[in-house]
């Protein structure tokens, strides 16, 4: 074997570690990041808490009858993919911020959906804590009893209630008992007479006129009486029955009746209260008409003393 032709001068020596250079810059040109698995995961959890965070919200403030099972799941579920959609978005965000585009679209992605629903969640509570508390306890449907209208307030989370509000007189100056039952037909138990005044929805007891009677038995305040008619005072003074369940009552106002006569003349009936209490109930007793708390053996603040009739009131009463 011949070396005359070769040139020694023509052969260059290449360091080792050019080519692994360049093999390593040509792997890295042609390498694809995968897909942040957190960037998924955190968008995948942002729109199940689009769903579960504003319906258990609304959930939390249902007023039927709501099953507390699932009420538990949805708050749980919510909270999961709040704080796993919030940290695994912001995690894959960072993973991906200078590789893999679509998995930082990702990540922004879920950490906005997160951030606008907590937004909406959050706006609901304040809305629907207004509306519930602009409602009252009882905003449930209203129903008679006799002469009695209750407002029922069917939420089994706080048991079934009612509230007396409205008591009609049917103008018989001979049927002037109230009775206050200890229950609704259904077990709802009626324990508040009355609401205190405060509150577009408060439900402060009233005194009303059957509306069959309406045309002949008008309020005070809704009733001119001509000058030179002749006027009649008469007391009404409306026995009030309470029931065992009854823990509450708060009577803001009485009204002054007009009826017109047949003679052209008009009788101005002024109202009275007195009570009777069963002997089962804990929280209130009734001496001579008046009503006490039995806690504290005095006149019962919820009742103005004004309301009671004075000496000749009773002794009207007790001669007719």
């Amino acid at each position: 074997m011949s070396f005359k032709n070769i040139n020694l001068g023509d052969v260059k020596l290449k360091p080792r570690f050019e080519d692994d250079s360049e093999i390593s810059s040509g792997a890295a040109s042609n390498y694809e990041f995968p897909l942040s698995k957190n960037a998924v995961a955190g968008f995948i959890l942002s729109i199940l808490y689009i769903f579960t965070g504003p319906l258990g919200t609304y959930y939390l403030f249902y007023d039927g009858r709501r099953v507390e099972p699932l009420l538990v799941i949805l708050s749980v579920t919510s909270f999961i993919c709040f704080f796993g959609g919030l940290i695994l978005s912001l995690r894959g965000r960072s993973e991906c911020k200078y590789q893999c585009f679509e998995g930082k679209g990702f990540g922004s992605a879920g950490f906005a959906i997160t951030l606008i629903t907590l937004g909406i969640v959050v706006l609901m509570l304040f809305s629907l804590s207004i509306t519930k508390s602009m409602m009252g306890e009882y905003h449930g449907p209203e129903v008679m009893m006799g002469n009695l209208q209750v407002v029922l307030n069917r939420d089994e989370r706080t048991a079934k209630k009612a509230l007396a509000s409205k008591w009609y007189w049917d103008g018989d100056v001979n049927n002037l008992v109230m009775e206050v039952p200890d229950e609704y037909s259904d077990g709802i138990v009626i324990d508040k007479i009355g609401q205190e005044h405060r509150g577009p929805r408060s439900r402060v007891f009233e005194f009303c006129i059957r509306d069959d009677m309406k045309e002949k038995i008008k309020d005070d305040y809704h009733e001119n009486v001509p000058a030179g008619t002749a006027v009649h005072y008469e007391d009404l003074i409306i026995t009030i029955v309470i029931g065992k369940n009854v823990e509450y009552v708060n009577i803001y106002d009485l009204p002054t009746w007009v009826r017109k006569n047949d003679d052209g003349s008009v009788t101005k009936y002024w109202l009275h209260l007195r009570f009777e209490v069963s002997p089962e109930n804990k929280d209130f007793y009734a001496k001579d008409g008046k009503l006490y708390n039995a806690h504290t053996r005095q006149l019962y603040s919820g009742i103005d003393e004004s309301f009671y009739p004075d000496e000749t009131s009773s002794e009207n009463e007790s001669g007719s």
